[in-house]
Protein backbone atom coordinates (compact mmCIF):
# COMPACT_ATOMS: atom_id res chain seq x y z
CA UNK A 1 0.00 0.00 0.00
CA UNK A 2 2.72 2.41 1.12
CA UNK A 3 4.77 1.56 -2.21
CA UNK A 4 1.57 2.09 -4.47
CA UNK A 5 0.95 5.66 -2.57
CA UNK A 6 4.23 6.83 -3.31
CA UNK A 7 3.52 5.98 -7.30
CA UNK A 8 0.03 7.29 -7.39
CA UNK A 9 1.75 10.91 -5.45
CA UNK A 10 4.34 10.85 -8.21
CA UNK A 11 2.24 10.27 -11.34
CA UNK A 12 -0.25 12.91 -9.90
CA UNK A 13 2.75 15.12 -9.64
CA UNK A 14 4.06 14.82 -12.49
CA UNK A 15 0.21 15.73 -14.10
CA UNK A 16 0.32 19.28 -11.99
CA UNK A 17 3.54 19.90 -13.01
CA UNK A 18 3.57 18.88 -16.71
CA UNK A 19 5.19 15.96 -18.71
CA UNK A 20 9.25 17.36 -17.94
CA UNK A 21 8.85 17.23 -14.74
CA UNK A 22 9.70 13.93 -14.36
CA UNK A 23 12.94 12.07 -16.34
CA UNK A 24 11.10 10.15 -19.70
CA UNK A 25 11.85 6.34 -19.72
CA UNK A 26 13.89 4.83 -22.44
CA UNK A 27 12.27 2.29 -23.87
CA UNK A 28 13.38 2.76 -27.35
CA UNK A 29 13.98 0.38 -30.29
CA UNK A 30 15.67 1.38 -33.31
CA UNK A 31 16.17 -0.50 -36.38
CA UNK A 32 19.24 0.01 -38.83
CA UNK A 33 19.32 -1.35 -41.99
CA UNK A 34 22.84 -1.01 -43.58
CA UNK A 35 24.57 -0.61 -46.79
CA UNK A 36 20.99 0.60 -49.03
CA UNK A 37 20.45 -2.53 -50.62
CA UNK A 38 16.91 -3.22 -52.40
CA UNK A 39 15.10 -5.21 -49.86
CA UNK A 40 15.23 -2.35 -47.15
CA UNK A 41 13.20 -0.04 -49.76
CA UNK A 42 11.15 -3.36 -51.27
CA UNK A 43 10.41 -5.32 -48.28
CA UNK A 44 11.55 -3.37 -44.84
CA UNK A 45 9.87 -0.27 -45.87
CA UNK A 46 6.64 -1.48 -46.31
CA UNK A 47 6.60 -3.15 -43.58
CA UNK A 48 7.69 -0.30 -41.35
CA UNK A 49 4.36 1.62 -42.81
CA UNK A 50 2.63 -0.93 -42.00
CA UNK A 51 2.72 0.37 -38.74
CA UNK A 52 3.86 3.69 -38.39
CA UNK A 53 7.57 3.75 -37.89
CA UNK A 54 10.37 5.25 -38.92
CA UNK A 55 13.75 3.28 -39.77
CA UNK A 56 17.00 3.49 -40.38
CA UNK A 57 19.50 3.09 -43.33
CA UNK A 58 23.01 3.55 -44.06
CA UNK A 59 23.88 3.95 -47.12
CA UNK A 60 27.42 3.52 -49.42
CA UNK A 61 27.49 6.53 -51.85
CA UNK A 62 29.53 4.74 -54.13
CA UNK A 63 26.91 2.10 -54.51
CA UNK A 64 23.79 4.27 -55.55
CA UNK A 65 24.78 4.18 -58.99
CA UNK A 66 22.28 2.75 -61.55
CA UNK A 67 25.14 -0.07 -62.45
CA UNK A 68 25.07 -1.45 -58.91
CA UNK A 69 21.57 -3.37 -59.22
CA UNK A 70 21.59 -4.41 -55.75
CA UNK A 71 21.60 -1.16 -54.04
CA UNK A 72 18.77 1.26 -53.90
CA UNK A 73 18.49 4.27 -56.45
CA UNK A 74 18.52 7.91 -55.35
CA UNK A 75 14.67 7.81 -55.94
CA UNK A 76 13.88 5.38 -53.04
CA UNK A 77 16.39 6.98 -50.72
CA UNK A 78 14.05 9.77 -50.75
CA UNK A 79 11.33 8.23 -50.45
CA UNK A 80 12.93 6.97 -47.07
CA UNK A 81 13.79 10.17 -46.19
CA UNK A 82 10.31 11.89 -47.02
CA UNK A 83 8.49 8.82 -44.37
CA UNK A 84 10.53 9.54 -41.75
CA UNK A 85 13.66 7.19 -42.06
CA UNK A 86 16.30 8.57 -41.16
CA UNK A 87 19.53 8.46 -43.99
CA UNK A 88 23.12 7.72 -42.56
CA UNK A 89 26.09 7.50 -44.07
CA UNK A 90 27.68 4.34 -44.36
CA UNK A 91 31.23 5.41 -45.96
CA UNK A 92 32.00 5.83 -49.77
CA UNK A 93 33.16 2.52 -50.33
CA UNK A 94 32.62 0.33 -47.06
CA UNK A 95 36.18 -0.02 -45.75
CA UNK A 96 37.40 -0.89 -42.19
CA UNK A 97 39.81 1.93 -40.65
CA UNK A 98 42.54 -0.16 -40.34
CA UNK A 99 42.06 -1.16 -43.71
CA UNK A 100 43.27 2.61 -45.51
CA UNK A 101 45.18 5.43 -43.91
CA UNK A 102 42.76 6.58 -41.20
CA UNK A 103 43.69 10.51 -41.46
CA UNK A 104 44.25 13.21 -44.18
CA UNK A 105 47.73 13.67 -42.45
CA UNK A 106 48.44 9.86 -43.28
CA UNK A 107 47.22 10.06 -47.16
CA UNK A 108 50.53 10.85 -48.68
CA UNK A 109 52.47 8.52 -50.43
CA UNK A 110 56.48 8.95 -49.88
CA UNK A 111 59.35 6.75 -51.02
CA UNK A 112 58.53 7.00 -54.59
CA UNK A 113 61.48 4.90 -56.81
CA UNK A 114 61.17 5.91 -60.60
CA UNK A 115 61.09 2.19 -62.36
CA UNK A 116 60.96 3.15 -65.81
CA UNK A 117 61.32 6.11 -67.93
CA UNK A 118 59.37 5.43 -71.06
CA UNK A 119 56.91 5.81 -69.57
CA UNK A 120 57.69 7.38 -66.89
CA UNK A 121 56.53 5.09 -64.11
CA UNK A 122 57.22 5.39 -60.20
CA UNK A 123 56.76 2.85 -57.57
CA UNK A 124 55.75 3.87 -53.73
CA UNK A 125 55.67 2.50 -50.46
CA UNK A 126 51.86 1.50 -48.93
CA UNK A 127 51.32 0.33 -45.82
CA UNK A 128 47.64 -0.68 -46.20
CA UNK A 129 45.17 -3.32 -47.20
CA UNK A 130 43.37 -1.35 -49.61
CA UNK A 131 43.13 1.28 -52.45
CA UNK A 132 40.10 2.89 -52.68
CA UNK A 133 41.35 5.78 -54.53
CA UNK A 134 44.32 7.62 -55.28
CA UNK A 135 45.05 11.64 -56.37
CA UNK A 136 47.83 13.62 -57.74
CA UNK A 137 47.61 16.78 -56.81
CA UNK A 138 43.80 16.55 -55.69
CA UNK A 139 43.35 14.67 -59.68
CA UNK A 140 41.71 11.32 -59.79
CA UNK A 141 44.18 8.35 -60.85
CA UNK A 142 42.52 5.52 -62.57
CA UNK A 143 42.95 2.25 -61.37
CA UNK A 144 44.30 -0.44 -63.75
CA UNK A 145 44.21 -4.47 -63.32
CA UNK A 146 47.60 -5.36 -64.21
CA UNK A 147 50.78 -2.93 -64.18
CA UNK A 148 51.09 -3.73 -67.85
CA UNK A 149 48.30 -1.06 -68.36
CA UNK A 150 49.92 1.60 -67.22
CA UNK A 151 51.70 1.77 -70.42
CA UNK A 152 48.54 2.58 -72.42
CA UNK A 153 48.02 5.68 -70.58
CA UNK A 154 49.14 8.70 -68.19
CA UNK A 155 46.99 9.45 -65.09
CA UNK A 156 46.95 5.56 -64.20
CA UNK A 157 48.05 3.41 -61.04
CA UNK A 158 48.13 -0.24 -60.14
CA UNK A 159 48.21 -1.70 -56.52
CA UNK A 160 51.18 -4.68 -56.16
CA UNK A 161 49.87 -6.16 -52.96
CA UNK A 162 52.50 -8.75 -53.10
CA UNK A 163 55.21 -5.67 -52.88
CA UNK A 164 52.89 -3.84 -50.53
CA UNK A 165 52.96 -0.88 -52.83
CA UNK A 166 51.62 1.05 -55.68
CA UNK A 167 52.96 1.79 -59.37
CA UNK A 168 51.55 5.16 -60.53
CA UNK A 169 52.35 6.53 -64.11
CA UNK A 170 51.33 9.86 -63.14
CA UNK A 171 49.42 13.01 -65.24
CA UNK A 172 52.64 15.06 -65.50
CA UNK A 173 56.36 14.12 -65.03
CA UNK A 174 58.26 15.36 -62.05
CA UNK A 175 61.71 16.41 -61.97
CA UNK A 176 62.55 14.36 -59.40
CA UNK A 177 60.58 11.38 -57.58
CA UNK A 178 60.33 13.05 -54.33
CA UNK A 179 58.42 15.67 -56.12
CA UNK A 180 55.39 13.58 -56.58
CA UNK A 181 52.32 14.96 -54.77
CA UNK A 182 50.08 11.24 -55.12
CA UNK A 183 47.47 11.01 -51.51
CA UNK A 184 45.31 7.52 -50.92
CA UNK A 185 41.88 7.76 -50.51
CA UNK A 186 41.27 7.85 -45.85
CA UNK A 187 38.85 6.52 -43.78
CA UNK A 188 38.63 10.33 -42.82
CA UNK A 189 37.40 11.09 -46.53
CA UNK A 190 35.57 7.82 -46.35
CA UNK A 191 33.48 9.42 -43.34
CA UNK A 192 33.47 13.67 -44.90
CA UNK A 193 32.70 12.32 -48.62
CA UNK A 194 30.01 10.40 -48.18
CA UNK A 195 28.15 13.19 -46.44
CA UNK A 196 28.95 15.65 -48.48
CA UNK A 197 27.40 13.42 -51.28
CA UNK A 198 24.03 13.13 -49.27
CA UNK A 199 24.23 16.41 -47.96
CA UNK A 200 24.84 18.13 -51.81
CA UNK A 201 21.35 15.32 -52.69
CA UNK A 202 19.49 17.61 -49.96
CA UNK A 203 19.66 14.89 -47.79
CA UNK A 204 20.48 16.34 -44.05
CA UNK A 205 23.03 13.76 -42.83
CA UNK A 206 23.81 13.36 -38.46
CA UNK A 207 24.49 9.83 -38.28
CA UNK A 208 27.77 7.54 -39.11
CA UNK A 209 27.31 3.71 -38.97
CA UNK A 210 30.43 2.35 -39.01
CA UNK A 211 30.96 -0.49 -41.87
CA UNK A 212 31.48 -3.98 -40.63
CA UNK A 213 31.10 -2.64 -37.12
CA UNK A 214 35.06 -1.89 -36.45
CA UNK A 215 35.55 1.36 -34.69
CA UNK A 216 38.60 2.40 -33.83
CA UNK A 217 39.50 5.29 -31.30
CA UNK A 218 41.18 7.66 -33.37
CA UNK A 219 38.07 6.53 -36.26
CA UNK A 220 35.73 8.02 -33.19
CA UNK A 221 37.51 10.99 -32.52
CA UNK A 222 37.63 11.79 -36.03
CA UNK A 223 34.22 11.21 -36.75
CA UNK A 224 33.11 14.02 -33.98
CA UNK A 225 34.49 16.97 -36.22
CA UNK A 226 32.32 15.59 -38.59
CA UNK A 227 28.83 13.92 -37.32
CA UNK A 228 26.60 14.49 -34.44
CA UNK A 229 26.09 10.77 -33.88
CA UNK A 230 28.23 7.09 -34.50
CA UNK A 231 26.81 3.80 -34.67
CA UNK A 232 28.59 0.64 -34.30
CA UNK A 233 28.20 -2.96 -32.82
CA UNK A 234 29.27 -4.99 -29.46
CA UNK A 235 25.93 -6.44 -28.49
CA UNK A 236 25.14 -4.41 -26.35
CA UNK A 237 22.11 -2.43 -25.46
CA UNK A 238 22.64 1.67 -24.54
CA UNK A 239 21.97 3.19 -20.85
CA UNK A 240 22.00 6.90 -20.01
CA UNK A 241 24.49 6.23 -17.32
CA UNK A 242 27.47 5.44 -19.84
CA UNK A 243 25.94 6.44 -22.84
CA UNK A 244 27.99 7.57 -25.72
CA UNK A 245 26.56 9.18 -28.91
CA UNK A 246 29.80 8.69 -30.43
CA UNK A 247 29.51 4.69 -30.04
CA UNK A 248 26.15 3.71 -30.32
CA UNK A 249 25.90 0.14 -29.70
CA UNK A 250 23.77 -2.28 -31.91
CA UNK A 251 22.88 -6.13 -31.79
CA UNK A 252 23.45 -8.06 -34.90
CA UNK A 253 20.47 -9.41 -36.71
CA UNK A 254 21.10 -13.04 -38.41
CA UNK A 255 19.67 -14.84 -40.52
CA UNK A 256 18.54 -17.47 -38.48
CA UNK A 257 17.50 -14.96 -35.61
CA UNK A 258 13.37 -15.27 -35.09
CA UNK A 259 11.18 -12.39 -34.32
CA UNK A 260 11.16 -14.70 -30.90
CA UNK A 261 14.96 -13.85 -30.14
CA UNK A 262 14.59 -10.10 -30.98
CA UNK A 263 11.69 -9.58 -28.83
CA UNK A 264 13.57 -11.46 -25.79
CA UNK A 265 16.90 -9.18 -26.15
CA UNK A 266 14.17 -6.65 -26.26
CA UNK A 267 11.90 -7.70 -23.30
CA UNK A 268 15.24 -7.85 -21.14
CA UNK A 269 16.91 -4.46 -22.34
CA UNK A 270 13.92 -1.69 -22.63
CA UNK A 271 11.07 -0.97 -19.90
CA UNK A 272 12.72 -3.02 -16.90
CA UNK A 273 16.27 -1.06 -17.67
CA UNK A 274 15.55 1.94 -19.04
CA UNK A 275 17.38 1.69 -22.12
CA UNK A 276 17.68 1.53 -25.91
CA UNK A 277 17.81 -1.10 -28.44
CA UNK A 278 19.47 -1.14 -31.66
CA UNK A 279 19.55 -3.74 -34.36
CA UNK A 280 21.41 -4.27 -36.92
CA UNK A 281 19.63 -5.55 -40.50
CA UNK A 282 20.71 -5.75 -43.68
CA UNK A 283 19.10 -7.27 -46.64
CA UNK A 284 15.24 -8.20 -45.70
CA UNK A 285 13.09 -10.04 -47.94
CA UNK A 286 15.39 -11.52 -50.66
CA UNK A 287 18.94 -12.82 -50.59
CA UNK A 288 21.12 -9.90 -51.00
CA UNK A 289 23.54 -8.93 -48.56
CA UNK A 290 25.15 -10.22 -45.15
CA UNK A 291 22.55 -12.65 -43.40
CA UNK A 292 19.46 -11.59 -45.17
CA UNK A 293 16.12 -11.59 -42.80
CA UNK A 294 12.84 -12.28 -43.64
CA UNK A 295 10.01 -9.66 -44.23
CA UNK A 296 7.74 -12.29 -42.16
CA UNK A 297 9.88 -12.03 -39.11
CA UNK A 298 10.24 -8.38 -39.58
CA UNK A 299 6.30 -7.87 -39.34
CA UNK A 300 6.20 -10.11 -36.63
CA UNK A 301 8.39 -8.19 -34.29
CA UNK A 302 7.40 -4.36 -35.46
CA UNK A 303 3.79 -5.64 -34.74
CA UNK A 304 4.77 -6.79 -31.55
CA UNK A 305 7.10 -3.54 -31.20
CA UNK A 306 3.53 -1.59 -31.50
CA UNK A 307 1.03 -3.92 -29.48
CA UNK A 308 3.25 -3.24 -26.41
CA UNK A 309 4.18 0.49 -27.09
CA UNK A 310 7.61 0.20 -27.47
CA UNK A 311 8.87 3.80 -29.10
CA UNK A 312 10.91 3.14 -32.68
CA UNK A 313 13.17 5.75 -33.07
CA UNK A 314 15.85 6.70 -35.58
CA UNK A 315 19.21 6.58 -34.20
CA UNK A 316 19.57 10.63 -34.04
CA UNK A 317 15.81 10.56 -32.18
CA UNK A 318 17.30 7.85 -29.44
CA UNK A 319 20.81 9.65 -29.22
CA UNK A 320 19.23 12.99 -28.33
CA UNK A 321 16.55 10.94 -25.62
CA UNK A 322 19.27 9.21 -24.16
CA UNK A 323 21.49 12.34 -24.12
CA UNK A 324 19.05 13.68 -21.83
CA UNK A 325 18.21 10.54 -19.63
CA UNK A 326 21.93 10.45 -18.74
CA UNK A 327 21.46 14.31 -17.45
CA UNK A 328 18.66 13.42 -15.61
CA UNK A 329 16.26 15.61 -18.03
Amino acid sequence: MKTRSIVSMALALAVMLGANALPARAAMVSLTFDDGLNGTFDFAYPVLSKYGVPGVTGIITSRIEPDHVDFMNWEEIDKLAAAGWEIASHSVHHVRPIDVPVSYAQEPIKEWVQVSSDPPIYRGHYDYMLVTGLFENGRALTPVADAKELKRAPGTYFFDRIYESVLVRPFTTPEYPTQLDIRAFSYEREMEQSKKELNDHGIEVKTYITPYNYWTDEAKGISKRIYQYAATGEGLANRPANFDRYAVKRYMVHTNDTAASLIRIVKENTVDKNSWVVFCLHSVGDNTGWEPWSSENLDKFVAWLKQSGIDVVTISGGAERMAKLAQGK
